[in-house]
């Protein structure tokens, strides 16, 4: 008798709790966000990012898009820079916006990223790292972590966007990369207090 059988008979209302949870984070959470996030419904990229990329250096070649869903941001370096997707669904998944140049996309979460930073596997010196709220996800101490392997990677480059105070829907919702590095700007055009912030940290010569 298999160990799903004998659970079933021995715990008989246990496991239908965790057969409909199990059925739940399957169909209600995961299928059905992969079918709304990653459509390409939105097809223009953010606006501080755009107005922020004429002052990227010139040595930057490679864009690092955290969360990059169906590559909306893509755009604005596409043709310019190798392009580097991480995202958590598979690429059969994704609807891109278009067909893009140099394109690398890759299944992993921020937490795997991470310990192939910290084992030394990529080199960001030449990297900008852009997240659009996707490290409101990660857990702070799991933030910081990130964050410290990429400078010790040779990232010098990074805008991160922060969700507003009071946002539901990501678990952790408090940003605890070490703020003073970085310069603060609005992220959007958004009407009320709730304005996202994006943290941008650019080497100096960007600015020159």
């Amino acid at each position: 008798m298999g160990v799903k059988t004998e659970l079933k008979r021995l715990f008989p209302s246990l496991y239908r709790r965790f057969y409909l949870t199990r059925v739940y984070i399957r169909d209600g959470l995961l299928k059905e966000r992969w079918n709304t996030y990653y459509d390409g419904v939105v097809k223009e990229p953010e606006r501080c990012l755009v107005e922020l990329s004429p002052k990227i250096s010139k040595h930057i070649t490679t864009f690092l898009n955290l969360g990059c869903g169906a590559g909306r941001e893509f755009q604005t370096f596409d043709g310019r820079m190798k392009l580097w997707g991480i995202d958590i669904v598979p690429e059969s998944r994704i609807r891109w916006i278009k067909k893009f140049k140099n394109l690398t996309y890759e299944q992993c979460t921020v937490e795997e990223l991470t310990k192939r930073l910290e084992r030394g596997e990529h080199d960001l010196t030449n990297t900008l790292v852009y997240s659009s709220g996707v490290l409101m996800y990660v857990s702070p101490e799991n933030q910081k972590r990130f964050y410290a392997a990429c400078l010790k990677s040779g990232c010098r480059n990074l805008i991160l966007q922060e969700y507003p105070p009071g946002n539901k829907k990501h678990p952790f919702n408090t940003f605890q990369i070490p703020t003073e590095d970085f310069a603060v700007m609005p992220f959007r055009e958004h009407k009320g207090e709730n304005q996202p912030v994006a943290y941008v940290r650019l080497e100096k010569e960007a600015y020159a």
